[in-house]
């Protein structure tokens, strides 16, 4: 980027005398002139405005402050008196609006927009048509479209940055909902599997608990059926020992009817206490008798010879 004085101030001088200025008007412009030659552009400036002043119709003027102005840093100003000199002079309206072009591109390195180095583009365009052999205005205007291309394509890169990184958070929050509805489902398939084991547990604890019901229920019934059984046992064996009795007490009195037909006349009569002493002994003479009788017919070991 080239910037680029205007170095023309002392040929206007030298015409002011035939332009018409007014002496004091003359004479601050050219102390102005010494000054900003100088460096001294404050004090440049205020002979600048001084001469304005005196002759507000002299657009030559407001070149030379806006040249004041730029040198300061001061580039909207700089450029708002450019635009104001309205120089009828071509290769002088051609150095006017170069010099908006540099305050331009000034003015968007200090605050960046593509929008100001558009205008900038602009203005070179328009100096070079009234001066196409400026080499200057030409190199500024490649450098601004050059810059141009560069935000656009950063511009570009910006919005392909914006776009992956929006697909990344449209797919990074895809991946979540999925893995939050993955979990969720894993939770609920969890909840079920817990139901269906405590299902399980339960079935299981109530299939034990009819199982020992049956069991108890079965041992009850043996139990009753064994007591039945027992029962009947028992009222069979007193059954059995009451017909026992009976047939004992049958016995005796049958013993005591034939002691009675034994007994000779005249003899004294046996009382029942008698009668039942002599069936017992009876009985017990029997049974020994028996007993004897079972020992003698019981075979001896050895040879025996054969009868026949």
């Amino acid at each position: 980027m080239r910037n680029r004085a205007a170095s023309y101030y002392l040929v206007m001088i030298l015409a002011l005398s035939c332009l018409g200025w007014d002496y004091s008007a003359a004479r601050k412009n050219r102390e102005g002139n010494e000054l900003y030659r100088k460096g001294e552009y404050e004090e440049a400036l205020k002979k600048y405005s001084d001469a304005l002043t005196e002759a507000p119709e002299k657009k030559e003027l407001y070149f030379n402050i806006g040249d004041t102005l730029y040198k300061q840093g001061k580039f909207k100003d700089a450029a708002d008196l450019y635009g104001k000199s309205s120089l009828t002079d071509v290769d002088q309206q051609a150095k006017v609006f170069y010099n908006i072009g540099n305050s331009k591109f000034q003015m968007e390195k200090a605050s960046p927009g593509e929008d100001q180095l558009k205008d900038a583009a602009a203005d070179y365009v328009r100096s070079l048509q009234m001066n196409p052999a400026d080499k200057d205005a030409k190199h500024n205007l490649e450098f601004v479209l050059r810059e141009i291309k560069k935000i656009e394509q950063k511009k570009e890169e910006k919005k392909e940055n914006q776009q992956q990184k929006k697909e990344e958070q449209q797919k990074k929050e895809e991946q979540e909902k999925k893995d939050e509805q993955q979990k969720k489902e894993e939770q609920q398939k969890k909840e079920e599997q817990q139901k269906k084991g405590e299902q399980e547990k339960k079935d299981e604890q109530q299939k034990k608990e009819e199982q020992q019901k049956k069991e108890e229920q079965q041992k009850k019934e043996e139990q009753e059926k064994k007591d039945e059984q027992q029962k009947k046992e028992e009222q069979q064996k007193k059954e059995e020992q009451q017909k026992k009795g009976e047939q004992e007490k049958k016995e005796g009195q049958q013993a005591k009817e034939e002691q009675s037909q034994q007994t000779p006349v005249g003899e004294k009569e046996l009382s029942e206490q008698e009668a039942k002493d002599l069936v017992r002994k009876f009985e017990r003479e029997q049974r020994d008798l028996s007993h004897f009788i079972e020992t003698q017919i019981t075979p001896m070991p050895g040879k025996v010879d054969k009868d026949w």
